[in-house]
């Protein structure tokens, strides 16, 4: 969930979809380069690799496509909101006591759509193929925690609640490690039930 900003020196539109495109352009090409190298090895050590690699590296870019989902959500919503400064990993920071309530969920809207829709590409094209199989993975991964972390917030502030309350206490640091260590635990044991079955 977003943060409203502490810092100055907001960055602008052009910097923060350049540094974007740069991060997924470097994610793509060190997945070709893991495939080619998987390719050659062919080992456990490989595809371990290969696995892991390529789970953070998607992980990574569905959280700055969640990230543009929430800015664009908002700006639909008519929340002129700031992107962040050059430092930090948010890019629509959203301060609830300045905008609406319909605002906020343009906004939070916006952030389940942006991890969704490169949640189920990944899924898709990826489940199978090996060794780059941590791209559908982290697609996965990055599904089960949002719906067991963030709907739940989403849905008090729907149905009435506080924003700022229900987000310092939907979202804070040890709630929000607890409720992804338990979604992950849960994929794992969907992911070996699946193979077994399979």
């Amino acid at each position: 969930m977003p943060r409203y900003p502490t810092e100055s020196a907001p960055r602008s539109l052009v910097d923060a979809a350049a540094r974007d495109l740069v991060i997924l352009g470097f994610s793509v090409a060190i997945c070709v380069g893991l495939q080619q190298w998987v390719g050659t090895e062919a080992g456990l050590l490989g595809l371990s690799i290969a696995g892991i690699v390529s789970f953070l590296l998607a992980f990574a870019v569905i959280y700055l496509s969640h990230e543009w989902g929430h800015y664009i959500g908002a700006r639909l919503g008519g929340a002129d909101i700031p992107l962040g400064s050059s430092s930090s990993a948010f890019l629509g920071l959203f301060n609830p006591a300045l905008y609406s309530r319909r605002q906020f969920q343009f906004m939070a809207l916006g952030g389940e759509v942006g991890y969704m829709i490169p949640s189920i590409l990944l899924m898709a094209l990826f489940w199978d193929t090996s060794p780059l199989q941590g791209l559908a993975v982290a697609g996965a991964a990055f599904i089960i925690q949002s719906l067991y972390v963030d709907v739940p917030v989403l849905w008090a502030i729907h149905k009435g609640a506080d924003i700022q309350k229900t987000l310092d206490e939907g979202t804070a640091p040890p709630v929000l490690a607890r409720k992804t260590s338990i979604s992950w635990v849960m994929l794992a044991v969907g992911i070996m039930t699946w193979s077994y079955l399979g």
